[in-house]
C-alpha cells in the first residue's frame, strides 16, 4: 500500500505568523510574491493565446492600424479615451498602436503630459493642430495660458504641421501674450501646411510666404498687414470673414483683393463677406483681371459697387453657383443706385448658365436653378441672391429678371406682393411654365387678375389665354370669401377647361373659407384633380353664424 508523504513545502511546515522572526516572514512573502507573478505570468500567457486563437489576430498590422485609426476618428481631439481601447487590450494591438505613428497625429493640448507623449509617438508624422475654445471643455480651464501652450508647442513642430485651427474668444484671454505667441508662430514657414482656419489674430507675414501644399486657408476677425497669402498656386479654397487691413483699419482694398486673386487660378472655392471696401481706383478698368476657370462656389457679400468692379475684374465658368449679396442701396432705390443695381443685374446675369427651368422669389431674396425644382435642391440653387431689407422689392426682382434667360422656365414659386401687370409682363407669355406656386404673402388678387388678362365670353372677342402651359396651381393662405376670389378662380379655370387648356392639379393649403360644397366641388367639376387639405379655417363665430343661415 502507498503511504502519502506529508507536504513539507514552507507554506505548509513554515506556516509564519505574525509572531514569526522577521527573516522567516520576509521568506515567506518573497516566495508568495513570486508564486502570484509565476500565476499572473501563466494566466497572460494563456490571455494571449487565447487572442491569437481569435479571428481579428489574422489581421496584418497595417489593417489593425487603420481600424485604430478610424477609431480615434470618431472622438474629438480633446477626448483622449480611445487611447485604451486600442494600447491597453493585448500586446499584439499596443504593440501595433506603438508603432503607427500616423496613429498619434491628433495632439490633446488639454491633456499636457499626453500631448508629449503623443508628439514623441508620432515621430516624423504630419500632425494635426486644432484648439477652439469656443468649445465648452476650454470655457471651464485657462484659456490664456492652454492656448500659449498650444502655440509654443505648434511652433515647434510647424514643419510637419498638416492641418492649424486656431481660434479663440478675444475676450476672454489675456490678448498681449497670446498676439506674441501667435506672431512668432504664424510668422514662419510650414511647408506640410495643407489646411488653416484662423481667427482673431494679427497677421504679419503670414507662414514667411512658404506653405506650397496649403489648399484651404480660412480666416475669421483676422487683420493683414497686406494682401499677400503663402504660396496661393494651390489654393482651392479661400474664406475671409470680416478680415481688415491693418495699415488703415478698414477692409482690403478691392483692387489688391483683385490682384491677390490673380494668382489662385486652382480656385474652386472662394467666400467674401463683409471683407472688401470700395477704394478700387489701383487697377484701371478691364487692365487686370483674374481667371478662375476651376470655380464651383462664389458667395460675396460687400457693396454694390464692389459687385460690379469685381464681375469686371473676375472670370469663372457660367456653371459656377453664385450667393451675392450687396449692400449700399437706399430703400427707395432712386437716383445713382439704380444705375448701380441695373449694372449689376446685367452683369451678374450675364455669367448664370442659361436657360433657367425654376425660379423662387421671396421678400429675403431670388433664388434661380438650371434644372426643375425639387425639395431637394431647395438649398442648392444656381443663383441665390439675398435682398436687403426695406428695397423696393419688384423693381429689385425686375432688374434680376431681366437679365435672366426664362425662356424655358418650368417652375415659379413666389411668396411677395407682385402687381398684376408684373406677373403678366415677365411671365405671362412664358410658353413652359407649367407650375405656378403662391405663398400666403402674395396678394391674391393681384394674381387673378393677371390669371384673367384676356379672357372673354363673347364669340366677337376671341380669349387671349396667358399662362397656357399652366398645369398645376399651388395656393397657400388665400382668403376664399375675400373680394370674391373663390367665384374668380373657377370662373378663369372654367374659361380654361373651354378653351381647350384644362388645369391638370390644383393644390389648396392653408386658405381661410374653403367650403367643400360650394368651392372644393365647384373646382373639381373644371380641374382634373383637386388637392385639398380639409381645412376650411373658419372661427367659431363664423361657424356658428354659417349653421344659423342653414337652419
Amino acid at each position: 500500500m502507498n503511504v502519502e508523504t506529508p507536504d513539507t513545502s514552507p507554506m505548509i511546515c513554515e506556516l509564519p505568523t505574525a509572531f514569526s522572526s522577521l527573516a522567516a516572514r520576509e521568506r515567506a512573502s518573497a516566495q508568495i510574491q513570486d508564486e502570484i507573478a509565476a500565476a499572473k505570468e501563466v494566466i497572460r500567457s494563456r490571455h494571449q493565446r487565447l487572442n491569437d486563437l481569435s479571428l481579428i489576430s489574422r489581421l496584418p498590422p497595417e489593417l489593425l492600424a487603420g481600424v485604430f485609426k478610424h477609431l480615434r476618428d470618431q472622438y474629438p481631439t480633446i477626448d483622449i479615451s480611445w487611447i485604451c481601447s486600442v494600447s491597453q487590450i493585448c500586446s499584439r494591438w499596443r504593440h501595433v498602436a506603438l508603432e503607427c505613428p500616423s496613429l498619434w497625429t491628433n495632439i490633446p493640448f488639454d491633456h499636457p503630459k499626453w500631448a508629449q507623449e503623443m508628439l514623441a509617438r508620432s515621430k516624423t508624422a504630419a500632425l494635426n493642430v486644432v484648439f477652439d475654445n469656443n468649445a465648452r471643455h476650454y470655457r471651464m480651464k485657462n484659456v490664456g495660458g492652454l492656448l500659449i501652450s498650444v502655440i509654443k508647442t505648434a511652433a515647434l513642430e510647424l514643419s510637419r504641421i498638416k492641418n492649424l485651427h486656431l481660434s479663440r474668444n478675444c475676450r476672454s484671454i489675456d490678448m498681449a501674450a497670446v498676439h506674441r505667441e501667435i506672431i512668432e508662430l504664424l510668422d514662419a514657414p510650414a511647408p506640410f501646411l495643407e489646411t488653416a482656419e484662423i481667427a482673431h489674430t494679427n497677421l504679419v507675414n503670414l507662414f514667411a510666404g512658404v506653405s506650397p501644399r496649403l489648399t484651404s486657408l480660412v480666416l475669421s476677425d483676422c487683420s493683414l498687414n497686406s494682401v499677400r497669402f503663402p504660396m496661393v498656386g494651390n489654393l482651392r479654397t479661400l474664406k475671409l470673414l470680416r478680415v481688415c487691413s491693418q495699415a488703415s483699419d478698414d477692409n482690403i482694398p478691392v483692387d489688391q483683393f483683385i490682384s491677390a486673386l490673380c494668382a489662385m487660378n486652382r480656385l474652386e472655392i472662394l467666400h467674401v463677406t463683409h471683407s472688401l471696401n470700395n477704394r478700387h481706383i489701383g487697377i484701371p478698368p478691364a487692365q487686370q483681371v483674374a481667371e478662375l476657370p476651376h470655380l464651383t462656389e462664389f458667395f460675396m457679400d460687400t457693396l454694390l459697387s464692389n459687385w460690379i468692379f469685381l464681375l469686371d475684374h473676375i472670370v469663372y465658368p457660367t456653371s459656377t453657383r453664385v450667393c451675392a449679396t450687396y449692400r449700399g442701396i437706399d430703400s427707395a432705390g432712386k437716383g445713382h443706385d439704380t444705375w448701380y443695381l441695373y449694372s449689376f443685374a446685367e452683369k451678374l446675369g450675364s455669367r448664370v448658365l442659361g436657360p433657367i427651368r425654376s425660379v423662387e422669389l421671396r421678400k429675403d431674396g431670388i433664388k434661380a436653378w438650371r434644372s426643375l425644382y425639387t425639395s431637394e435642391l431647395a438649398f442648392h440653387s444656381d443663383l441665390e441672391i439675398p435682398l436687403p431689407p426695406l428695397c423696393n422689392f419688384e423693381r429689385v426682382v425686375k432688374c434680376f429678371i431681366q437679365s435672366l434667360d426664362l425662356i424655358h422656365l418650368e417652375s415659379l414659386n413666389f411668396d411677395c406682393p407682385f402687381s398684376a401687370e408684373f406677373l403678366m409682363t415677365y411671365f405671362g407669355q412664358l410658353s413652359h411654365l407649367a407650375t405656378i406656386t403662391v405663398g400666403k404673402q402674395a396678394m391674391t388678387f393681384n394674381v387673378l387678375q393677371a390669371l384673367v388678362v384676356g379672357l372673354t365670353t363673347s364669340p366677337a372677342r376671341p380669349t387671349k389665354l396667358n399662362f397656357l402651359a399652366l398645369e398645376t396651381l399651388h395656393i397657400e393662405g388665400w382668403d376664399f370669401e375675400e373680394r370674391h376670389q373663390a367665384e374668380i378662380l373657377i370662373s378663369y379655370l372654367k374659361r380654361r377647361k373651354e378653351t381647350g387648356a384644362p388645369l391638370s392639379n390644383l393644390i389648396i393649403n392653408q386658405c381661410l373659407h374653403v367650403d367643400e360644397g360650394l368651392h372644393v366641388d365647384a373646382l373639381r367639376a373644371v380641374v382634373g384633380k383637386v388637392e385639398w387639405d380639409g381645412l376650411s379655417n373658419y372661427t367659431e363665430e363664423e361657424d356658428s353664424e354659417y349653421e344659423c343661415d342653414a337652419s
